[in-house]
């Protein structure tokens, strides 16, 4: 009775859902790419080939990652499902996070651990929070204060830290005595001086506040670009976005203005392309700052697998890199399509 009313559900949502065709070329024969939008109370999984892959009833549901995608009931408990939309792990939690390096940090009668992707804890719920693993450590939270583990659960840094940042390129973030410093697996500093504000390493170089303004330093410490802007993103392709005089423009690792101060927001670039506002609508400009998408758009995410939701008139639907709309915006919410691999998958 369940699949011949999800039947009916597929074949009266397909005449209202207009498609074209998506390509990517990142797909194999062991791997699926899955796209996620909510239309009233059903959750559609689409597929690369522009058709609905399955649906699914729950209260939210979350991007895959590693072959697994949380979901909640009603009554706000949380569980996971595999790429054929089964429920693998029951809902019980009260929050989760989503699977990395194996595992997922997930909370259970007010405490957090660690299961593995059958729902069993490897790490005992314990702490009083948990983030997800990074590089093969994570942040937990015992006693207010934050501490790194391993995935066995053991202490690489005692609980120490106010709040912490996790790790990329080998390095984290965490708050000491009111300044922000980089520390190792260990939880040592190994950059001497404190910041008012970090943000993570990307193409081995940080954003760091000093004096209220932000600049980039490499692992070494050295300030390679002084002070000087209101904020900034993270290096992307040898290329960052930075505000200055109330504008958003790019610069190189050397500090030049490669894409001079113009959009009202400017996110990082990802193959090529980079989301930028301007005039309260989202375009897509390349290197040269040159708009290969016009601004047109409410909303939008990063492109993905060569496909981007967007939101028109309240609704999201999906442009190609083209800007050609793929999937008409009929839905309440989307996710940027996401790569499931699975040796089970033929």
């Amino acid at each position: 009775m369940k699949k011949f009313i999800l039947i009916i559900l597929l074949v009266c949502s397909l005449s209202v859902i207009s498609y074209g065709q998506i390509q990517t070329n990142e797909n194999s024969e062991h791997t699926k790419v899955l796209g996620l939008s909510k239309k009233s109370d059903w959750w559609f999984f689409l597929s690369t080939n522009g058709e609905i892959d399955f649906i699914s009833f729950f209260e939210t549901v979350n991007s895959f990652s590693e072959e697994r995608a949380a979901f909640s009931t009603k009554d706000g408990k949380w569980g996971f499902i595999d790429e054929k939309g089964d429920i693998v792990i029951e809902p019980i939690f009260t929050n989760v996070y989503p699977f990395l390096s194996g595992l997922a940090s997930v909370e259970i009668n007010g405490k957090w651990g660690f299961i593995d992707k059958k729902g069993d804890f490897v790490i005992a719920p314990i702490y009083d929070h948990a983030y997800s693993f990074q590089e093969d450590a994570a942040f937990v939270k015992l006693t207010g204060k934050w501490a790194i583990i391993d995935k066995k659960g053991k202490f690489l840094a005692a609980p120490q830290f106010e709040q912490s940042i996790d790790f990329r390129e080998n390095v984290a973030g965490a708050l000491i005595n009111g300044k922000w410093y980089f520390i190792d697996r260990e939880g040592k500093p190994f950059i001497k001086q404190g910041f008012e504000t970090i943000y993570y390493f990307s193409e081995d170089l940080a954003a760091v506040k000093i004096n209220g303004k932000f600049g980039f330093i490499d692992k070494k410490g050295n300030l390679v670009i002084k002070p000087q802007f209101k904020d900034v993103a993270y290096f992307k392709n040898g290329i960052v976005a930075v505000l200055l005089k109330g504008q958003w423009g790019y610069i190189n690792t050397k500090g030049t203005l490669v894409i001079k101060p113009q959009f009202d927001k400017a996110w990082p670039f990802n193959k090529g392309v980079a989301k930028v506002k301007v005039n309260g609508k989202i375009g897509f400009i390349d290197t040269k700052g040159d708009f290969v998408i016009e601004p047109q758009f409410d909303d939008a995410y990063h492109f993905s697998y060569g496909l981007c939701g967007v939101k028109i008139n309240g609704k999201w639907g999906y442009i190609n890199e083209k800007g050609q709309q793929v999937v008409s915006p009929e839905f309440d919410k989307t996710f940027p399509f996401s790569k499931i691999t699975d040796s089970s998958i033929k």
